[in-house]
């Protein structure tokens, strides 16, 4: 009997111990499993996770079918920013697709950290109004973070910090919302005492003044627009490589020296024709967004535009070239000229600055703007702006000119030496009286010298920039 009780005590006792050593075989197995993911898919190491090699290996990770291991796989690509312009657009395309929130929301933020372009801008301006509140609050987030201060984003915070249904999120768009509205506070910027040669500038050339108080201009309204991708949209249209940069400085140029609230600047990128008609109005109706905004009497108005301009097949008129347009069919989906100025001109601003670095002769410094054109069939005919008292239009060529780049600090040639001169150049010796303004004659003459004269040593072509307007009206006093 005792020897029965004994060996069914031993036998209970060796088939529990079998049963926890099978348990922790089994659980070490899934951990070793689980650490070990990433060889899989061909990665070798933990440590490889942060190469450019590992990136083909992690973009395959994103469509497995743990959730956890994609959310991982979009973590350790954004430590990778070397494959930005590889791995920025597959990310793009999964946070379309993705059903987790949490690995949505892990995609939202690798991009941000990755860098916004103008795809993933859009993606993110359109998940604001997603139904997960994390995925909202990421995609606010990182707008926010990426620098982008659209009029798109500024409707969406002033609807969330409304009515959006988390009371955090509410929170959050509230309080990025108020920032955008406030005067910004930067440090001082060096100014130079002139004009570098090409060889000396640089991406820091295009410096401005230092900042000043925003209380002079809390009713100014700016519209900013830097068309880049139009190949995305038109094979046969070059893309305009530095426009992203140039509307970034100049946005740089009104908020944090001319002291404009970020909250009324209308900041586009890419914009198509529709952002054009609903900003400045139409052919019928002047009472676009600008008009809304501004303040008779009260609001200073700021337009930049950079991009591409083309000419009219049919008339030779000038048009402003949205994204989504067909140069040869620019009379139709095109922005022209005439209207632009026209619809300005019936704006009640107290001034209105306009600056347009754009050709509009059908050839750019990327290439052939209007294809299958040739240059006899292109009668280009001359937009003379509407020019009201208090009103300044500078433009970066003269009629069949190109307006060139300048390669060194990756702007437009126009567009850097703007920010030159009135970051200080045009009131030195040879062009100012050194008073601390800059006038619009003294502009003039900077940019007459320095933009013709660098065309020429550069490319050895012309560009001549044309300005219109009072030469004594003052675009920056110190």
């Amino acid at each position: 009997m005792l020897q029965e009780f004994i060996f069914y005590r031993l036998k209970h006792v060796l088939c529990a111990g079998l049963l926890v050593l099978a348990l922790i075989a089994v659980s070490s197995q899934a951990v070793q499993a689980r650490s070990a993911w990433y060889q899989s898919f061909g990665i070798e190491s933990k440590q490889m996770l942060t190469s450019p090699s590992a990136v083909p290996g992690l973009i395959r990770a994103l469509d497995h079918r743990d959730a956890n291991i994609r959310k991982s796989a979009a973590k350790y690509l954004s430590k990778i920013k070397q494959s930005a312009s590889e791995t920025v657009p597959v990310l793009v395309n999964k946070i379309e697709i993705e059903k987790h929130p949490r690995v949505r929301a892990e995609m939202i933020r690798s991009v941000t950290v990755l860098g916004l372009n103008s795809e993933s801008t859009s993606l993110m301006v359109r998940l604001l109004g997603d139904r997960d509140p994390n995925v909202r609050k990421m995609a606010l987030v990182g707008l926010d973070r990426g620098g982008y201060r659209g009029s798109d984003f500024v409707a969406a915070l002033e609807k969330m910090a409304k009515k959006d249904r988390h009371r955090k999120v509410r929170a959050l768009a509230a309080k990025t919302l108020a920032k955008l509205q406030k005067g910004p506070i930067t440090p001082s910027v060096v100014v130079q005492s002139k004009a570098p040669t090409p060889a000396e500038r640089s991406p820091k050339v295009a410096t401005t003044p230092p900042p000043k108080a925003s209380s002079e201009h809390r009713y100014s309204v700016a519209v900013i627009i830097g068309n880049r991708y139009y190949a995305n949209n038109n094979q046969d249209v070059p893309d305009v490589d530095y426009a992203h940069n140039d509307a970034q400085a100049i946005y740089n140029y009104v908020t944090r020296t001319l002291g404009y609230l970020e909250g009324n600047v209308i900041y586009l990128k890419d914009a198509t024709q529709a952002d054009l008609i609903s900003t400045f109005g139409s052919n019928n109706n002047p009472k676009g967004k600008l008009f809304d905004w501004v303040r008779p009497n009260m609001s200073d108005v700021f337009i930049y535009y950079s991009g591409h301009g083309a000419p009219g097949l049919s008339n030779g008129k000038g048009y402003l070239l949205p994204v989504d347009a067909n140069p040869l069919k620019v009379e139709l989906n095109g922005y022209p000229l005439d209207t632009f100025y026209a619809n300005l001109s019936k704006v009640p601003a107290r001034s209105t600055t306009i600056i347009l670095d754009a050709c509009f002769s059908g050839v750019s410094s990327n290439g052939t703007v209007v294809r299958n054109a040739s240059s006899i069939s292109l009668k280009i005919k001359d937009n003379k702006p509407v020019v009201l008292k208090k009103t300044a239009v500078l433009t970066a060529a003269g009629l069949s000119e190109v307006a060139s780049w300048d390669q060194n600090s990756e702007h437009g040639l126009f567009t850097s030496m703007f920010l030159q001169g009135i970051g200080g150049a045009a009131d030195g010796a040879g062009y100012g009286n050194g008073d601390g303004k800059i006038t619009l004659g003294e502009i003039k003459g900077y940019l007459q010298e320095e933009v013709s004269y660098s065309a020429r040593r550069l490319y050895g072509r012309s560009q001549n920039p044309q300005v219109t307007g009072d030469p004594e009206l003052v675009l920056f006093d110190e």
